[in-house]
Order: structure tokens, then sequence, then C-alpha cells
């Protein structure tokens, strides 16, 4: 391998539990309840119509915890990126 690379794993390596642990959570959420989690990721990317019919759906409580969550941002804004 290249000496840049061997580098990046070097900085990336104290980083794996957070990641794992944000990776986790994002996919028990996804699991648990599917249709609120797709559906909050596609109402704060501003691609799910403002309707208060569909808005039941959002749980803002997924995005008022971001310290636990923070995956979900990574997605979000993702999200952003390609729909725009």
């Amino acid at each position: 391998m290249s000496n840049w690379f061997n580098h990046f794993l070097l900085v990336l390596q104290p980083m794996l539990p957070l990641l794992f642990q944000a990776l986790s959570r994002f996919a028990t959420t996804l699991l648990h309840s599917p249709a609120a989690s797709v559906a909050t990721i596609l109402y704060y990317s501003n691609v799910f119509p403002r309707d208060a019919r569909l808005a039941r759906f959002v749980r803002h409580d997924i995005i008022h915890n971001a310290d636990e969550y923070n995956f979900f941002y990574f997605v979000i804004i993702l999200w952003r990126c390609i729909y725009v």
C-alpha cells in the first residue's frame, strides 16, 4: 500500500468506534421503524412535501438527539447534495 493510505488509516482508526456506533444506531432505527426513518430523512432533506397528513410520519426526536443520531445528519446532507 502507498504511504498516504497508511497515514489515512492511522488517522481513521481512532474514529472507527464512533462510526460503528453511529452506523449501528442508524441501522437499528431504520429497521425498527423504516417508514418513520425514511420520512424523517426525506423531510429534513427538503424532498418530502410539507403536508400535514404526511408530517405525522416524521420523527423529530431523531434529529433533536444529534449526539446520538449523527449519521442521520450525514445521510440528510448527502441526500440534499444528490437531489439538487
